[in-house]
């Protein structure tokens, strides 16, 4: 082993020999260190660390003195270049080390510690020694060097700030030292040294430069209240004078933009406790003041808010994690799209729909939308790209419905005689019975009446059963005899009866039928048949299963106050039931509508899942608070702010309310001439 004395006037000659000489490492530590001893030192080290030298260097912030002499702006510096560099609340250490020599030394890196030019009589007097030719030696400093620098912390570009003197078990404040936004996730310690993560919910921005204020209930968020001596006069004093103009020039002119600092509040969320890092707990104790704050990495929030499942975009302010739906789930869950037109929603529900389609189960799952302006038919291909059908809805009128049959039967009013022989027919018929055997059966129940001689009081039934029979022969393909018969589900290419048996996608489309009513019967059709379908089918071996989606929800289940419950009350009625029975059955519904104040109340409060995007309205912003339990008063006050393509997600699907950003819906086939006839 080869030891050398080493004093101030040889420590930087003896330190630039072993940085000179490092190639694969070049380790310093030091309590102080000053810009210019650091430049003499290493000068530029881009293009060594550019061809793998590894440099670090560790310095020490105990005190306020530590950063008074410390110039972080060099040391920012050599961060530039590729350096490693770090903070120990304790470190005294001083030594450089490379590949197999080491200096320990009393100097800190700086002039008056031999790193410089300055005469003896300036500098301290200082004494170390190098160790070289003793791979033992220098391996065990390294190692000490190792164990400092593991437990040092460093200002990386996840810090966001310092926690400050005040906090409690589930909220607390800290100075902003770089960018942070609401909604951001971060970090910060308890006493026990467990990570507790929250979510970043206000910004308060201060400027202590700013003319005193005159009163004591003048304190500032996070504790800070304005005091004297800042060579200002008070507000009320600045613009007392006759001309405020005088007060706003001195305000403006002594203001220092410089002086102005934010201070953030956090909602405290999980804690992970430092022995299980796995593991997410509630919180129970607060953190501590002076604690780093960071902002969360992947890592934790994939803990937090579950890294499988439906992706429907990327976590705000955090675009590395994705903002995964619990896919088992959501399947089977009750889910309200909500936002006003142009925020995203439709295209959220679109990715909703390709990725719920193509699944990761091995299977496609069953998706039937009710599609009302033809949105979903136009991109089919795009959203089902192993297939999907096109579903259309026959309606019939039946025969015994009253209205209908005052209209068949030329009456102005209902005729209790004439429906109950209508009824005594029909009750003569099988269930399956088409509008032929009812013409047949009525047929022979009219010559039965003309072979016996009908009594006077029959004459008025006769007669309508003649222009009954004569009309019912001219719209005969548009009648059914039995309310069950009345809806008629077909494929859309070639008009036979669809039996949803297939996985996939199937499209209700609905854009060609103007008439409100109408589009409700039919999607209570569809509706109804996934209820009764699902229901009846639940002991097989393999269940029928569906989600429904509808398109413009508020069409299909009103609100009462709205004036559409009847005409569309077959609808209200359909999706009411599903909303409020279908889970158990396997049929889940996902509702989406620019007009939540416009649906019905019942229908969307069995909704356990939210994806809400911007709302503006007073009303509509009432209704989604009054059923999103998910998410705070902070989170809904977002809503009116909320950028096109961003939403808060909350309820059963995920962990915890979170602010999403969905990429726009990409169309690979646009513009490509489609390949053939949907399915």
């Amino acid at each position: 082993m080869a030891l050398r004395v080493v004093t101030d006037s040889l420590v930087l000659a003896e330190a630039r020999t072993l940085v000179d000489s490092a190639k694969g490492r070049l380790w310093i530590a030091s309590a102080w260190i000053r810009g210019d001893a650091l430049r003499a030192l290493v000068g530029d080290l881009a293009p060594r660390i550019a061809g793998g030298l590894d440099v670090r260097i560790v310095y020490r912030v105990k005190e306020a003195q530590d950063l008074s002499i410390t110039e972080l702006s060099a040391l920012e510096a050599v961060e530039r270049m590729g350096a490693q560099v770090r903070f120990s609340r304790r470190l005294h250490a001083k030594t450089v080390i490379n590949d197999d020599a080491a200096l320990v030394t009393s100097s800190n890196l700086t002039a008056t510690a031999g790193y410089g030019n300055l005469p003896s009589r300036a500098r301290n007097e200082e004494l170390g020694l190098l160790v070289s030719d003793d791979d033992i030696s220098v391996a065990a400093i390294a190692k000490e060097f190792e164990t400092i620098w593991n437990a040092a912390e460093f200002l990386g570009e996840d810090l966001r700030g310092v926690s400050m003197i005040e906090s409690t078990v589930g909220r607390f404040q800290f100075i902003v030292a770089k960018t942070v936004r609401v909604g951001e996730f971060v970090t910060a310690l308890t006493p026990d040294e467990d990570v507790a993560v929250g979510r970043v919910v206000q910004l308060t921005a201060l400027n202590p430069s700013f003319p005193e204020l005159e009163t004591d209930a003048a304190v500032l968020p996070g504790g800070y209240r304005p005091g004297p001596g800042r060579g200002l006069p008070s507000l009320g004093a600045l613009f007392s004078d006759p001309s405020k103009m005088r007060g706003l020039l001195i305000t403006t002119t002594f203001f220092n933009d410089e002086s102005m600092f934010q201070i953030a509040d956090v909602e405290v969320l999980k804690v992970q406790p430092r022995d299980e890092p796995g593991r997410l707990t509630a919180a129970s104790v607060p953190v501590s003041p002076g604690s780093l704050v960071k902002t969360a990495d992947r890592a934790m929030l994939g803990e937090l808010l579950g890294e499988s499942g439906l992706v429907l975009g990327t976590v705000r302010h955090h675009p590395e994690v994705p903002a995964c739906l619990n896919e088992k789930a959501f399947r089977t869950l009750h889910v309200a799209v909500l936002g006003m037109t142009g925020s995203g929603k439709s295209n959220a529900v679109k990715h909703l729909v390709r990725a719920i389609v193509d699944g990761n189960e091995g299977h496609a799952s069953r998706v039937m939308i009710i599609d009302t302006h033809g949105e979903y038919v136009a991109i089919a291909d795009d959203l089902a790209p192993s297939g999907h059908h096109r579903v259309e809805v026959d309606l019939k009128d039946c025969i015994t419905d009253e209205g209908v049959l005052k209209s068949l039967a030329g009456m102005s009013r209902a005729d209790a005689g004439f429906t109950s022989e209508i009824e005594d027919i029909v009750a003569t018929l099988e269930p399956s019975a088409t509008v032929d055997l009812f013409l047949a059966a009525t047929k022979d129940y009219l010559n039965g009446l003309r072979m016996a001689g009908p009594p006077a009081d029959k004459k008025k039934t006769v007669e309508r059963l003649v222009t009954l029979m004569e009309r019912a022969l001219t719209k005969k393909d548009r009648l059914c005899v039995f309310a069950e018969q009345k809806a008629t589900l077909l494929d859309a290419t070639t008009k036979a009866l669809v039996d949803f048996a297939d996985g996939g996608l199937w499209i209700v489309d609905l854009a060609d039928d103007d008439n409100a009513g109408r589009r409700a019967e039919k999607a209570a059709a569809v509706a109804t048949y996934a209820y009764q379908r699902a229901k009846g089918d639940r002991a097989a071996d393999d269940p029928w299963r569906c989600l429904l989606v509808v398109d413009e929800a508020h069409n299909y289940a009103p609100e009462q106050h709205t004036g559409s419950v009847s005409s569309a009350r077959p609808s209200l009625d359909a999706l009411h039931r599903v909303a409020a029975e279908g889970r158990k059955f396997g049929v889940g519904l996902i509702l989406a509508t620019q007009r939540p104040a416009r649906l019905n109340k019942e229908v969307l409060s069995q909704c356990n899942t939210h994806i809400v995007f911007r709302l503006a309205n007073v009303e509509d912003h009432s209704a989604v608070a009054a059923c999103f339990e998910g998410a705070s008063r902070e989170v809904l006050a977002q809503l009116p702010a909320l950028e096109t393509g961003t939403c808060i997600v909350g309820g059963a699907a995920i962990a915890m309310a979170v602010q999403v950003e969905v990429p726009n819906f990409e169309v690979p086939n646009a513009g490509a001439e489609k390949s053939g006839e949907a399915k």
